[in-house]
């Protein structure tokens, strides 16, 4: 079926410690993500995810890393709930909350960055969910050349192709691999931090919505606009 998806969130920093870009800094990661059912007239809500953290961030040259603690919770749509009881179909409603710790190291190489870790639940609810979670991936970016789209009015952006994916192995799933891949072109101002994208994407594996993940398999394709300020 059609999905929409929806996402806002802010990471940044409230104490630092750092000289350029070497250093150390302690955040606040907040963020909502929600899934949207496009095939009923409503766009009915299916599912949102609320996430709350403290990641503390580090750089060294080429060298990063983050060390991250963060609440999840998820919520099933009202609109959903009740579809899914008026048509006679068995919805299982999980309440699910996790509180995990997570740990990522990072190499950047020219054009390519280079990134794993992973993360172990501290708090599960239910109970019953695996504990542990391995991550690792890349993204690689091409040389950025000025737009000629629109002419003189885009004239300052530089547009640079993207592609980058990700792999999560979990103990929750018998430790199969989730892969996500994205491609698609980013649009920038020179010296600005706003960042356009638009991304082809593919993933294949265990939904990563909400109380979906811990069963369900999906395969999908989209198209996906980013704004990053």
């Amino acid at each position: 079926y059609n999905l929409g998806s929806i996402a806002i969130g802010e990471n940044f920093g409230f104490y630092s410690k750092r000289t350029g870009c070497d250093g150390w800094q302690i955040g606040l990661l907040t963020g909502i993500f929600a899934q949207f059912n496009l095939d009923t007239s409503n766009a009915e809500l299916i599912n949102t995810d609320f996430n709350v953290g403290i990641p503390i961030s580090w750089r060294s040259g080429n060298w990063s890393a983050r060390l991250r603690y963060y609440h999840q919770s998820s919520h099933i749509g009202d609109e959903f709930l009740d579809r899914i009881k008026s048509s006679g179909s068995q919805f299982d409603r999980v309440t699910l909350s996790i509180e995990e710790v997570e740990a990522i190291l990072s190499y950047d190489y020219r054009w390519l960055r280079l990134y794993g870790g992973g993360g172990y639940l501290v708090h599960r609810e239910p109970s019953t969910l695996g504990a542990g979670r391995i991550q690792w991936g890349f993204e690689a970016r091409a040389p950025a050349m000025r737009t000629r789209i629109l002419g003189s009015f885009l004239d300052r952006l530089i547009v640079t192709p993207v592609v980058s994916a990700d792999f999560k192995s979990m103990d929750q799933h018998a430790w199969l691999i989730d892969t996500n891949v994205l491609g698609g072109f980013e649009w920038s101002r020179t010296g600005s931090r706003r960042r356009f994208r638009i991304m082809a994407t593919y993933f294949y594996g265990h939904n990563p919505y909400g109380q979906f993940f811990i069963s369900q398999k999906i395969e999908s394709i989209g198209l996906r606009a980013y704004f990053m300020f």
